[in-house]
């Protein structure tokens, strides 16, 4: 079966394993780990799956990471400032490494909302320019180089209203008719416009749903949920991930599904 095209992670758990860290650090005489240090372990986390999908898997021309969601503005505001603070720190290690292995860049959500902090806008809006023209490097150009989607405050649900209301915006001008709206009507406007669904889905941390996430995009991808905490899912879990996908009878395709 061949392997995944589009990869998306939900990355889940990594408050849950600052609190197991700091419980066993504690237990051995330690100090209290904060949210920080989960979620930089997770930053860390998402680089070096990053890196390990370049090098191993280069059939995975797509990969979205759900940084931070709509809802996630009712964790507490302490927890808030940390991700961050390591989402600065991450994009700012992680620009090189674009570059260098022409990676683009891609941000899904309302990166313009003020909350977020404007040096994290800056750093986030100035990647996905850097990086809006890069291939893969040493591929040809007719295969496609990886992109990175991030998902920053980002919701499916926030998603489809948006791309309606741009529909009933050109409908009440007269520039479209109603009977011309139809699926990829919508679909061309999404933040999502112009990548493919997702073939694979990865929830880390044991829930078993996807929280509003690419809900309009994930109609036939194949969900992948695990216990293990986003900073412990490490290169091998990955790879236990889609070979799972790969053996699979009933696989969709692109978001078609194949016939059995």
């Amino acid at each position: 079966m061949m392997g995944p095209n589009h990869i998306a992670f939900i990355c889940d758990g990594n408050s849950r394993w600052a609190s197991l860290s700091s419980n066993q650090y504690q237990n051995q005489g330690g100090y209290e780990q904060s949210t920080f240090w989960g979620h930089s372990q997770g930053g860390s986390r998402c680089i070096s799956l990053i890196k390990h999908l370049v090098a191993n898997r280069p059939d995975v021309k797509y990969v979205t990471m759900y940084g931070f969601s709509s809802e996630n503005w009712s964790r507490s505001p302490n927890e808030i400032r940390d991700i961050w603070r390591v989402m600065e720190q991450t994009a700012s290690s992680f620009h090189n490494l674009a570059i260098e292995n022409g990676i683009r860049v891609k941000i899904l959500g309302e990166l313009h909302d003020e909350r977020i902090p404007s040096t994290l806008r800056s750093i986030l809006n100035k990647i996905e320019v850097d990086t809006s023209t890069l291939g893969r490097k040493g591929l040809s150009e007719e295969r496609e180089p990886l992109t990175l989607c991030l998902a920053i405050n980002y919701g499916g649900r926030n998603d489809i209203a948006n791309a309606t209301r741009k529909i009933a915006e050109l409908v009440s001008r007269g520039e479209m008719s109603p009977e011309d709206v139809n699926v990829d009507t919508l679909s061309g406007l999404l933040s999502t416009s112009g990548i493919p669904d997702p073939d694979l889905v990865i929830r880390t941390g044991g829930e078993k749903r996807i929280s509003n996430f690419l809900i309009w995009d994930c109609a036939y991808s194949e969900l992948y949920f695990t216990d293990v905490l986003w900073p412990d899912f490490d290169e091998e879990e990955l790879d236990l991930a889609v070979s799972w996908y790969e053996n699979r009878d009933d696989v969709s395709v692109g978001g078609v599904p194949m016939a059995v």
